[in-house]
């Protein structure tokens, strides 16, 4: 498959919705018809009041979107359904009561929140088309100027980006050897010329390093971008955090685990060294990874390979950018700083096998093994983001990452193919 380019006729550059940006239910009434009730629930994107809209759903919609949402295994109390008496006002101020809080739970839950059932349910007008649809759509017509390649099966759900949708490929001539394709379109701060993307993922197919996973392929084609890698049976990072099957649904994987897994201290610090060692040699060449998180790991062999590193150019928004917004972490007023806090996130999940979900860790958890606890601490205490964090050179230079001698067999090249 060629390297990159277009296959199909330049679209004119339109505006990209961030996705997400935090949604908030900011009023909750209702309304009784002749046979049923409906609930008007008011919300907002972001900080901005005016950015605000209605929606109308019926308890049954609720009903419908708890029991999805519900194989996360993460609690989410929600009104019984009433069989008599679901008109009257009372029933219906405790019903709407416990509807508000339903909703509230799950807002505040980045697993759920970020799904695109819920997107749709609060926002039906923008979240109309199932993702799916239109990546079918466009992956078929990229493949009808490679019919040397073939779709063995669409992968669905299992990753946090809904638009990012995920195909299992193969070659017609080397039919055993699987790759992974992966379909998005460019996020709200895309902003290169189709001439500098081009340049831009030259450079990528020319990384060579022990600890990323650059693309095979990748094509940009006016409308979104299909990136191919060679497959990983283990999946990401995460996937081996929490001992999951790497194509099972994002929920199931990434909820509450009938029982908690553990990652090893001798594996976080060689987990956390490998990603280190990536992330300066992409800094040292001037290219920001700013997508750093346990989804974005590759893992084959006890080896960690840094991916998806073509978000940045994509304009997407990062996995932790909505902690962005909190007072303390406006502190943070570098690239290689925000770099720096990912990583933090990042090592606190595999402590810990769960993420922090939050901005800033309040206190420390009295089981992080005591090795790690300093390093996480200048990461994402408050006090150590007032004062500035670690850079990632630094954190190599501790005597935790240190430890790991990383030999070299091959010297890590980055170039830009002929």
């Amino acid at each position: 498959m060629a390297s990159s380019g277009s296959v199909l006729e330049k679209k004119e550059k339109r505006q990209f919705l961030d996705d997400y940006i935090p949604l908030r239910c900011v009023a909750f009434t209702s309304r009784v018809l002749p046979s049923y009730v409906e609930y008007l629930v008011r919300v907002q994107r972001g900080p901005n009041p005016e950015d605000h809209w209605d929606v109308v759903h019926r308890y049954s919609e609720f009903a419908a979107l708890h029991e999805f949402l519900e194989t996360s295994g993460i609690s989410l109390p929600i009104p019984p359904k009433k069989v008599f008496g679901s008109k009257e006002k009372e029933v219906i101020a405790e019903r709407q009561k416990g509807l508000q809080a339903f909703l509230d739970t799950i807002l505040c839950e980045p697993l759920l929140s970020s799904t695109w059932e819920v997107k749709r349910f609060l926002d039906p007008t923008v979240y109309s088309e199932e993702p799916h649809e239109s990546a079918l759509r466009n992956v078929s017509m990229v493949f009808r100027s490679h019919p040397e390649w073939s779709v063995i099966e669409p992968v669905r759900n299992i990753g946090w980006r809904f638009r990012k949708q995920y195909y299992l490929v193969a070659n017609k001539r080397e039919e055993k050897i699987k790759h992974f394709l992966s379909w998005m379109e460019p996020g709200p701060d895309f902003s290169l010329s189709d001439k500098d993307l081009d340049s831009a993922i030259k450079v990528l197919l020319g990384i060579k390093h022990p600890f990323i996973a650059p693309p095979v392929s990748v094509i940009y084609n006016g409308v979104g971008v299909s990136v191919m890698r060679r497959y990983y049976s283990k999946g990401s990072l995460r996937d081996v955090i929490y001992g999951c099957r790497p194509q099972g649904h994002v929920l199931k994987k990434y909820g509450v685990p009938s029982k908690w897994p553990i990652l090893g201290v001798a594996d976080v610090t060689k987990y956390g060294r490998q990603i280190l060692e990536g992330l300066k040699f992409l800094l040292d060449k001037g290219f920001f990874p700013g997508h750093v998180h346990a989804g974005n790991i590759l893992v084959e062999a006890s080896v960690c390979r840094i991916s998806d590193i073509e978000n940045s150019l994509l304009g997407l928004p990062t996995y932790y950018h909505h902690y962005l917004y909190s007072y303390e972490l406006r502190k943070i007023q570098t690239m290689e700083g925000l770099l720096s806090y990912s990583f933090g996130q990042l090592l606190y999940e595999m402590a810990m096998c769960r993420p922090l979900n939050s901005g800033i860790m309040e206190n420390t958890p009295p089981n992080m093994a005591a090795a790690v606890r300093p390093i996480v601490e200048s990461l994402l205490s408050k006090e150590s983001i007032k004062k500035g964090i670690p850079t990632i050179n630094e954190l190599i230079e501790t005597e935790f990452f240190s430890s790991i001698q990383i030999d070299y067999k091959e010297k890590p090249v980055l170039k830009v193919n002929n």
